[in-house]
């Protein structure tokens, strides 16, 4: 798979599990009495870490996607030196 569409899919993935964040956040100030609060509070807690963990990874393939893009300018650099020695 290639790393635009795992960026892709990481950044989708991102906003859902935002998503639910905040209506479980709406629905614990809005319905939930104390003691139900407490179950909902870990299930954001989890969610938190997973948003944090998909965040990082979502760092690690921009890092590895710019990385890929300056390989490849070094190419065409170098090919374009070359074709340009030999011209003249």
């Amino acid at each position: 798979m290639s790393v635009m569409k795992e960026i892709e899919k990481k950044e989708v993935q991102l906003q859902k599990q935002m998503h639910k964040l905040e209506l479980l956040q709406e629905k614990i100030k809005r319905e939930l009495a104390s003691e139900d609060r407490c179950a909902f509070e870990k299930e954001i807690n989890i969610i938190k870490d997973s948003l944090f963990e998909t965040e990082k990874e979502l760092k690690r393939l921009h890092q590895k996607n710019r990385r890929a893009f300056l390989l490849a300018l070094a190419i065409f650099i170098v090919i374009l030196l070359i074709v340009i020695y030999f011209k003249s």
